[in-house]
């Protein structure tokens, strides 16, 4: 059975412990304390019930097979017109700051990887700009454009890390999260 959210319907899926005022949280631990506890895999809404869809650094966590899927499923929850903010590493980014041997690896290594705190703490894909706007496209969103974290904090993870960045040894910042805005093609 789909759930049926309450208009206006959004949905913060990933939550991890981040809720944004407005959303319905989701997510796989119960002591992150979300609205509905589950797997995206697993659970459903119903089809064109959703406005909106904040899926921030979590995408990551599904091998391509999965990611895939759960942007199918995403699109058919949306209403036409319905925005979904995603949000992954910058698999690019993280690769030139590597290579040129700057910075914290071990921070890096965790944007890499995940954080390794918990079985599903891992991550099982990487997207770069090409592929990530190609796969949204083939599923039918439209890349509206760029935004910036939701949830802000001096540190640099933004709370749930949409507003992640790398700080170079010459003390220029560097954001190291995709974040689009993508809306439901109809």
């Amino acid at each position: 059975m789909a759930l049926m959210p309450t208009r206006p319907a959004k949905l913060n899926l990933g939550a991890h412990g981040t809720r944004i005022r407005g959303f319905l949280n989701v997510d796989l631990l119960p002591e992150t304390r979300p609205d509905v506890v589950g797997n995206l895999l697993d659970i459903e809404f119903k089809d064109g019930s959703l406005d909106e869809i904040y899926i921030s650094h979590t995408l990551e966590h599904f091998n391509y097979g999965h990611a895939q899927r759960l942007l199918e499923k995403f699109h058919r929850w949306l209403v036409p017109g319905g925005i979904m903010w995603l949000a992954v590493p910058d698999f690019e980014k993280l690769c030139a700051i590597v290579t040129a041997g700057e910075g914290d690896t071990d921070y890096i290594r965790g944007l890499f990887y995940g954080g390794s705190e918990h079985d599903t703490d891992c991550h099982r894909s990487g997207w770069t700009r090409a592929f990530l706007r190609r796969t949204l496209e083939e599923r039918g969103y439209a890349i509206a454009g760029t935004w910036d974290a939701f949830v802000q904090n001096e540190d640099r993870t933004g709370s749930d890390f949409a507003g992640v960045w790398f700080e170079y040894a010459d003390g220029r910042r560097e954001p190291l999260s995709l974040n689009w805005k993508c809306v439901r093609v109809p």
